[in-house]
């Protein structure tokens, strides 16, 4: 039926297809749509959405919906329709539908729909990876706008990542929005962690005092001939010490 169509209308048809099996509910009555919640589906339906969106011309619908599949997969609300194995077919038939779909050379050429589908596959393996190393050029530049450090290359990737794994061994990114153009992506997301550990500091260990927060990032992503040559981190590093209790909060004193 799809294969008649123009690429607009086929493209039009396949998306309404794809939110009727996401909602159960036709594209003209209103659903209340919750953000980063995702959707009542099954295992099933997963497998039906990835059908269909093989069959797509443009790409950002592709990744949209890849991204609302990961959500209804490891959000709070529904992660419980799927078992660990199905969320690691589920991780298996997307990463074969990014490797065919993406770049697309009739619309965002450079490999930045890519780059955010594996950030969002890495969800579903539960992984804390913004982004592959695999993809970074070996002279990529790296800079922690807050702190001021600058890193290079893969390797300066991973010392970064590292230090916020192992000082933050429950911390956990969830993206909230993906831009694209030629040859830039932005990411942005917020930061959760719980953490009841001392925070260990070049001046000693801080006791422990810490507790739950949340902290609003970006990074920005600058591509070249298929690789990343540099990234940009972005956050609050007042409100990031506030929430670890190293400065006082916002209107109050320190006693």
């Amino acid at each position: 039926m799809f294969a008649t169509m123009s690429d607009v209308n086929r493209d039009r048809a396949l998306s309404a297809t794809v939110w009727f099996l996401l909602t159960k509910t036709p594209p003209w009555d209103p659903v209340e749509w919750r953000p980063r919640i995702g959707c009542d589906i099954s295992f099933e339906d997963a497998g039906k959405i990835i059908g269909l969106l093989r069959q797509f011309t443009a790409d950002w619908p592709i990744y949209t919906f890849i991204e609302t599949l990961v959500d209804s997969a490891t959000g709070s609300a529904y992660r419980d329709n799927f078992k660990r194995g199905q969320r690691a077919e589920i991780a298996r038939q997307l990463e074969e539908l990014v490797a065919e779909e993406f770049p697309n050379d009739r619309f965002i050429r450079h490999d930045g729909y890519k780059i955010v589908s594996a950030a969002q596959l890495n969800r579903l393996k539960e992984s804390k990876e913004t982004v592959p190393q695999a993809a970074l050029a070996a002279d990529a530049e790296v800079i922690d706008i807050p702190s001021g450090a600058t890193l290079y290359g893969p390797d300066g990737h991973k010392r970064l990542l590292l230090f916020f794994a192992e000082n933050f061994p429950d911390c956990r990114i969830e993206l909230t929005d993906v831009f694209a153009t030629e040859d830039r992506v932005a990411l942005e997301g917020t930061w959760r962690w719980y953490d009841t550990d001392p925070l260990p500091l070049a001046s000693g260990a801080l006791p422990s005092m810490r507790r739950s927060g949340e902290l609003r990032c970006c990074f920005v992503y600058q591509i070249r001939n298929g690789k990343i040559v540099s990234i940009h981190h972005y956050y609050d590093m007042m409100t990031m010490m506030e929430q670890l209790g190293l400065v006082p909060a916002t209107g109050q004193t320190k006693e």
